[in-house]
C-alpha cells in the first residue's frame, strides 16, 4: 500500500486564538489524505487535535513564549535551525507555516533545502498589524527575502494580498482561502426569541486593543438597559476593562469570561453576536457565531467583515448609523453610536433577528471544512 505524503503546519502554539483554531481545524481534516505532523514553537494546546496527528515542538516539553525580549529573540533564533532539523528527520513533502515568523522561517528552510515544497499562510492585515517605521521596515527586508522564497502564498482576504503585493514586496503566487468552520446541522431558531424583555449580546476574542471591546462596553450605554453583553477572551486589558465597567456602573449588564473551548454552546445562549475589532484578517468568532445561527453586527473594517456579510461588495455607512448587508449588521469602524442603533435595531425587531439568524447560517456553509479542506488539499497537491 502506498504510504501518504506527509505534511507538516507550522504556527506558535495551539492556544486559543482564531489561527490556532484554524491550524487545528484544517489538521483533523487534512489527516484523512496525509501524514500530518504539527510543528509549534511551544507545546501549548487549547484544541482537540486527532491522535492520529504528530505533534512536535522546537522549545523544550512544558516551555513557553518569554516575557523578557532578549530570551524570546534567543528562542527565536534557535527555532530556524531547529525547525529546518525538524523537516528533514520527519522527511515532510509539504510545509504549510502560518503568521508572519513562521512563514519567514519557512521560507529560510526553503532556500537551504530547494526540494521542500513550501506554502505559508498570512492570516492579517500587513500595513494595519505591522505598524513602526523599524518593524515595518524589518518585514518589508524579511517578507522579500523569505516570503518570496516560498512556492505559494494564501491569505484569508483579497484585500490581504493586495497590501502585500503593493507595500511588502511580495511577487509570488498568491490565492486567497477563507476560514474554515465545522457545521452543525442547525434548524431550532428558538434560542434567539426573548422570554422577557431583556436581551443579551456577546462578543468573542482577545481583550486586545485592536478588538475594540471598550467601544461595545460604552455603546451598552447609550442602549436600552434591558440589554446586557456578555464578553469571552483573555488578555492584558481585562483589568482596564473591568476599571471602564465599574466607572460607566455597567456591573450587573456587563460581564468579562475567560476564553472557553465549547464557544457555541454558549453562542446559543444569546440573541446576537458583535464584532467590534479596528482590524481583521477573516474573523472566526464572527463565522462561529453565524454558524449556529446567531445574527451578528461587525465593523466594516479592512478585510473579513464585508466578504463574509456582502460578498465583498463596497458600500457607505453614515457615521453614527448601520447597514443591513447581506447576511447581516455592517458599522464603521470606532462608531459607539452606529453600535449601539444597531443594536437597538435587532432588540426592537425580532423578525429581522430571526432573518439574519437563517442567512448567516445559510451564507456560513459557504465555509465548511469539507469544503475548505478540499481547497486546501487542491493547493497541496499541485506541489506533490
Amino acid at each position: 500500500m502506498k504510504s501518504k505524503p506527509k505534511i507538516a503546519l507550522f504556527t506558535y502554539a495551539l492556544y486559543f486564538g482564531g489561527t490556532e483554531r484554524v491550524v487545528s481545524i484544517l489538521a483533523n481534516e487534512l489527516v484523512k489524505y496525509y501524514d500530518v505532523t504539527i510543528i509549534l514553537f511551544y507545546k501549548q494546546i487549547d484544541f482537540f487535535i486527532d491522535p492520529n496527528i504528530k505533534i512536535l515542538s522546537l522549545s523544550k516539553e512544558n516551555e513557553k513564549s518569554k516575557s523578557n525580549l532578549v530570551s524570546k529573540l534567543n528562542d527565536y533564533l534557535s527555532f530556524f535551525k531547529s525547525y529546518k532539523k525538524a523537516l528533514i528527520e520527519n522527511k515532510i513533502d509539504v510545509s504549510i507555516s502560518f503568521l508572519a515568523l513562521p512563514n519567514v522561517i519557512n521560507g529560510y528552510a526553503k532556500s537551504h533545502s530547494p526540494k521542500l515544497r513550501t506554502i505559508i499562510s498570512e492570516r492579517c492585515f500587513p500595513s494595519k498589524n505591522y505598524t513602526g517605521i523599524i518593524g515595518k521596515n524589518m518585514r518589508k527586508w524579511a517578507f522579500k527575502k523569505y516570503y518570496n522564497s516560498n512556492d505559494i502564498l494564501f491569505s484569508n482576504s483579497q484585500n490581504i494580498n493586495i497590501d502585500l503585493k503593493k507595500n511588502f514586496h511580495i511577487n509570488m503566487d498568491t490565492r486567497v482561502i477563507y476560514n474554515p468552520i465545522v457545521i452543525d446541522a442547525q434548524k431550532d431558531y428558538s434560542f434567539l426569541k426573548k422570554d422577557s424583555e431583556s436581551m443579551k449580546i456577546i462578543s468573542v476574542g482577545r481583550f486586545t486593543s485592536v478588538k475594540n471591546h471598550e467601544g461595545i462596553i460604552r455603546s451598552l450605554k447609550k442602549v436600552n438597559n434591558q440589554i446586557s453583553l456578555d464578553i469571552y477572551g483573555n488578555g492584558e486589558l481585562e483589568d482596564y476593562y473591568k476599571s471602564i465597567i465599574t466607572t460607566e456602573n455597567l456591573q450587573n449588564r456587563v460581564n468579562l469570561n475567560k476564553a472557553v473551548p465549547n464557544i457555541k454552546e454558549v453562542l446559543k445562549t444569546c440573541h446576537g453576536f458583535v464584532l467590534n475589532s479596528h482590524s481583521e484578517g477573516f474573523p472566526n468568532a464572527l463565522l462561529e457565531a453565524m454558524s449556529v445561527g446567531l445574527p451578528v453586527i461587525a465593523t466594516n473594517c479592512m478585510t473579513g467583515p464585508l466578504e463574509l456579510l456582502n460578498e465583498n461588495q463596497k458600500i457607505n455607512i453614515p457615521q453614527g448609523e448601520f447597514h443591513l448587508a447581506k447576511y447581516g449588521i455592517l458599522i464603521n469602524v470606532n462608531d459607539e453610536m452606529g453600535l449601539a442603533k444597531a443594536i437597538e435595531f435587532l432588540y426592537h425587531n425580532e423578525s429581522d433577528r430571526l432573518k439574519f439568524s437563517k442567512l448567516g447560517f445559510e451564507r456560513a456553509q459557504d465555509f465548511d471544512i469539507e469544503i475548505i479542506g478540499n481547497q486546501i488539499k487542491q493547493l497541496i497537491d499541485t506541489l506533490l
